[in-house]
């Protein structure tokens, strides 16, 4: 119909201890690799939670993004996203 182009009303909300499965769920829904449970240890224990978000639709999960800051390899001093 004539809706594709309504706006969606997302939410974004931190990845906790509490709700880390859900992280789980989604990236195997999502993704062809599996990641380890190191990777979920270090998302709920990164410092700055912004990096690490869910987002919602009408209260549901409905994606998630994860990125770290790392050092640029070619530009000492410099970091990057990965």
């Amino acid at each position: 119909g004539g809706e594709k182009n309504k706006e969606l009303d997302i939410d974004y909300g931190g990845i906790t201890v509490d709700n880390i499965e859900q992280l789980r769920k989604v990236n195997l829904a999502c993704f062809p690799v599996s990641y380890n449970d190191a990777f979920y240890r270090s998302v709920v224990t990164l410092k700055d939670e912004d990096l690490c978000k869910f987002a919602y639709w009408n209260g549901f999960v409905v994606g998630a993004v994860c990125t770290r800051v790392e050092p640029h390899p070619d530009s000492p001093g410099r970091s990057r996203l990965y």
